[in-house]
């Protein structure tokens, strides 16, 4: 007998025992009702306060190398350059680099210019080469009589080529710091960049990494670039900011909602909290990784965090929960399930904050308008039964 029951045992943990992977798909309303329960309700949350926070930010190169302009902020993009001058003097080195996508702008002319000082990609800045090594110049240093111009026009998500031998001659008599990759063009308008794949890109395929190309007589070698940054002016910038100005996703900021719980009773229970908004859909799908036309295939999540602290110089998260955004075609609004992360918010009377992953890395930034909360809740859950009248 205790034999069967342990194999019963075994059997049910080898069933249930094991949680799903990924998203967990929240039951309808529906699903909540209970003949021996008040039956769902359902309400909009007032918002009585939303901001931005402005964190701390310091741009570190990721999946995506940037040239051009962001957050009223010019940006310059560094690579390494592994190969070494080949001893064919007609030997022709070409930059082979991934376009992911162009934003804001159609082309853009840029130059590539040789760098004539040492660079460490973990901690470059505008105004430092390295750690306690500024630029001569802030911005970078390079030789602008050996450098090359090109105009980046091609469709995205296509590889362009473009001949650097010049930069190759410079290195013939000089130390190779790599180079650095500049928009010509006068840039006025948030976003105006292009976006390329960097060493880090999560892609296998080797033709979509940065390279360089030597091409001696009929041979043709490919040198990986192993090393890339981008930096941007960042000086106006402020370190910390609590912003009601400003309402904000993205790197370096956090839009905050304060909500109205008043409606409810502690002793409520919250079956489903959803945030929805107002965006601009191309910032979503190119920045945060859903397009409107294919949400199904969105994998980036956003989380969704409690904030403790709200003082700008010490502004604290407490709890998250983080899900992938969805988009509502009948509205056009873009929405997110917050279920879990509003539960503890409630709890504790505390506000919300969005932020998306790696959110001190890029300079994304996406205006956000018409916040709103609707929640599904339940007046009487369990272990409150006795407290009310209970629907028969």
């Amino acid at each position: 007998m205790r034999k069967s029951i342990f194999i019963i045992l075994i059997i049910m943990s080898a069933l249930f025992g094991c949680g799903k992977k990924g998203p967990i798909e929240l039951p309808t309303s529906e699903s909540y009702i209970n003949d021996n329960l008040q039956p769902p309700e359902e309400m909009d949350l007032a918002v009585t306060r939303s901001y931005t926070h402005v964190i701390r930010f310091d741009p570190v190169l990721n999946q995506e190398g940037w040239v051009g302009r962001a957050q009223g902020t010019e940006i310059r993009l560094l690579y390494n350059a592994p190969a070494e001058v080949a001893d064919d003097p007609d030997a022709v080195y070409t930059l082979r680099l991934h376009l992911l996508y162009k934003m804001g702008l159609s082309s853009l002319n840029v130059t590539i210019a040789p760098l004539t000082t040492g660079w460490d990609s973990s901690s470059v800045t505008w105004e430092e080469a390295s750690e306690d090594t500024p630029w001569t110049t802030p911005g970078g240093d390079y030789d602008p009589a050996h450098a090359v111009t090109a105009t980046v026009s091609e469709a995205e998500d296509s590889l362009i080529s473009i001949d650097i031998t010049p930069l190759y001659d410079y290195w013939a008599e000089n130390e190779n710091h790599g180079f650095i990759i500049i928009a010509n063009d006068f840039l006025m308008t948030d976003p105006e960049h292009l976006a390329f794949s960097t060493p880090y890109n999560n892609d296998d395929e080797t033709d979509e990494k940065p390279a360089i190309l030597i091409t001696s007589g009929e041979t043709t070698t490919t040198e990986l670039i192993t090393s890339s940054d981008h930096i941007s002016d960042l000086s106006a910038r402020p370190e910390y900011a609590n912003d009601p100005a400003l309402f904000a996703l993205g790197d370096g900021y956090v839009p905050v909602l304060a909500l109205d719980y008043s409606p409810l009773d502690y002793k409520w229970e919250i079956l489903e909290a959803t945030l929805s908004f107002t965006a601009d859909p191309v910032l979503m799908k190119y920045y945060f990784g859903l397009d409107i036309t294919v949400p199904e295939e969105t994998e980036e999540k956003i989380y969704c965090y409690t904030v403790e602290n709200e003082d700008p110089t010490d502004f604290t998260f407490d709890k998250y929960g983080s899900t992938v955004p969805g988009y509502d075609e009948a509205t056009s609004r873009f929405t997110l399930d917050i279920t879990g992360s509003l539960r503890h918010a409630f709890e504790n009377n505390q506000p919300i904050g969005l932020v998306p992953p790696h959110y001190r890395n890029q300079l994304r930034e996406m205006a956000i308008t018409d916040a709103a909360v609707h929640i599904v809740y339940r007046r009487n859950i369990e272990e409150y039964e006795e407290d009310f009248e209970v629907t028969e």
